[in-house]
């Protein structure tokens, strides 16, 4: 596991303690992954999933969101009717986060095209929420601070004693 892994999960915890420490390092691998994987800072990628789903993998929502990252179909991933092999993705932690990753992409894409018109392509994620980036920026921002402490005491504990 890297330290990254490792500051990741012990954040996810953090964030949510029902969280077992064995799912949040699941959940790290996926988002370090992801994060790499789409060029999407993983701060970020923690704190969408935390505001949609609180790490919640099998979470729908009454409007019919999916999963961890609360994907709603239609979209860009699915019809109206998701298969059967969507909906497993829908509801499989580690698909979930990457298609997280693919729809922070894609809203950041589409927020280019759109010019002055977009403010902040994070808003685009959950439109229908007012204040919705604001509030996951500040959460961002808290995820940061706590991955500087866990990086502290991660690195602390590297540290092996000189003889």
């Amino acid at each position: 596991m890297t330290t990254l892994t490792t500051i990741i999960a012990a954040v996810i915890v953090t964030l949510q303690p029902k969280v077992t420490p064995e799912r949040a390092e699941v959940y790290a691998v996926a988002i370090e992954q992801t994060a790499r994987k789409y060029d999407v800072d993983w701060t970020l990628l923690t704190a969408i999933i935390n505001r949609e789903s609180h790490f919640q993998p099998y979470n729908i929502s009454r409007t019919n969101d999916y999963g961890m990252g609360q994907h709603h179909c239609p979209s860009f991933y699915c019809g109206k009717h998701p298969t059967p092999e969507q909906k497993a993705c829908l509801l499989d932690a580690v698909c979930n986060i990457d298609l997280t990753g693919q729809e922070l992409v894609y809203k950041k894409k589409t927020c280019a095209r759109k010019g002055k018109r977009c403010t902040d392509w994070v808003q685009m994620y959950n439109p229908g929420s007012k204040g919705y980036a604001q509030r996951t920026r500040a959460l961002e921002a808290q995820i940061k601070q706590m991955a500087a402490k866990h990086r502290i005491l991660v690195e602390h504990r590297e540290v092996k004693p000189v003889l």
